[in-house]
């Protein structure tokens, strides 16, 4: 496998130097990004702790010692990024693109360092209408006010995070409209199946974009079903097979001129494919419901020169849990994270395609034991526990 990708690439990057000296329709384009990583204790995380979720809890061995209590350090290259855009002949008169893009994240943490798709897609262009079908970010992801942190999570956990294969439809203006039917691929809901529900998810969304601002709020609607992996052993169901769920999101930017400012919210039921807390349990008469929690993030940035770059961001979620009696958890963790923050601040130095960063993250996180009879997760006598990240990137973009 390792040797297909070796090959692969070696014939993208002769491609790539054919076509350019050609004049050829597709343009190429990507990043090579180089990590180095120091946190104070063990974290959830993804690629062998590259991708930051939170600080993992308070474990106390036979005397004591809280063993997630220790300082890591490592270092990465998995973000490195190729993209092509192929552009040909119009579809009855609409421009038409493809783009494809993939960076060696892996798809889990078994192949670390593996070539990943990222995104895939055909964009038709008219007038009035933009159309995207294929895989893309979800639309919960918004890209306008997306956080503009240098870790690869984006200020995940506090905003959503997921690419899904897609039907999108954009009409073009200030003021934009977009609906997009989804389906669930890399990112899946957890312990259940969308696929098998018999349905897509629905998303609708509204947003202004001016000169200076930016506004919009959406609706996502996902319907998965909770027997499709083998949940039945919880309990029988009854009836009750498919369990349809909502979010809702809101956000802001406004340029001020040397300092700018965007914030984004999140608030729903069962958003695990869009890496949020949450998931679904049973309630007392084996009706499968969804939690509700909220993600939240606000981030002011700027440029003290063309060469130099900072920001500072702030991101807060909460698991809300049910609020009513639960039988079985479901996709719910007996022992999970009840809330979070996370505050990180950064600056890079920029030249020419290069930029060299310093990204500084506090996290808190809030864990909690999940109580059945209320329907939600009770905190008192569990610490609170924190970790500092110190990360420092090179990026060189082409």
């Amino acid at each position: 496998m390792k040797k297909q990708f070796l090959t692969l690439g070696l014939a993208l990057l002769s491609v790539a130097g054919f076509t350019q000296d050609k004049q050829s329709p597709i343009s190429w384009g990507g990043y090579v990004k180089a990590d180095y990583i120091m946190d104070t204790r063990n974290v959830s995380a993804a690629r062998n702790g590259n991708y930051l979720q939170y600080p993992q809890p308070e474990v106390l061995d036979a005397n004591g010692k809280d063993i997630n209590s220790r300082v890591s350090f490592q270092g990465y290259a998995v973000e490195a990024r190729l993209a092509a855009t192929v552009k040909g002949p119009k579809f009855f008169g609409m421009d038409a693109k493809g783009y494809i893009e993939g960076d060696f994240f892996g798809v889990n943490n078994s192949e670390t360092n593996g070539f990943h798709l990222r995104h895939a897609y055909v964009q038709l262009d008219s007038k009035n209408v933009e159309i995207k079908m294929g895989q893309y970010w979800h639309p919960s992801s918004v890209m306008e006010v997306f956080p503009g942190t240098y870790g690869f999570n984006a200020g995940n956990p506090y905003t959503a995070f997921n690419r899904s294969p897609q039907l999108r439809v954009t009409t073009k203006g200030t003021v934009k409209f977009i609906g997009a039917i989804i389906m669930e691929q890399d990112f899946q809901s957890a312990k259940s199946s969308a696929r098998f529900s018999g349905f897509p998810a629905f998303h609708a969304q509204v947003q202004y974009k001016g000169d200076k601002l930016v506004l919009g709020a959406g609706v996502n609607v996902k319907t998965v079903d909770v027997t499709a992996t083998g949940i039945e052993t919880l309990g029988p169901i009854g009836d009750y097979k498919n369990l349809t769920s909502y979010g809702i999101l809101g956000y802001a930017k406004y340029d001020f001129g040397k300092v700018s400012w965007k914030a984004y919210a999140n608030y729903g039921g069962n958003q695990s494919e869009l890496l949020l807390l949450g998931g679904w349990a049973l309630d007392k008469n084996n009706k499968p419901i969804a939690n509700k929690s909220i993600a939240a993030y606000t981030e002011v940035w700027g440029n003290i020169s063309p060469s130099f770059e900072w920001g500072l961001f702030f991101g807060y979620d909460q698991d809300g849990g049910f609020n009513e009696e639960v039988k079985n958890l479901g996709s719910y963790k007996v022992f999970g994270v009840h809330d979070s923050w996370r505050v990180t601040p950064r600056f890079a130095w920029l030249s020419g395609k290069t930029r060299i960063g310093a990204e500084l993250g506090y996290s808190s996180a809030q864990y909690g034991v999940f109580n059945a009879a209320e329907g939600n997760y009770v905190t008192k006598g569990i610490d609170r526990v924190d970790n500092f990240r110190v990360a420092l990137s090179a990026t060189y973009s082409f």
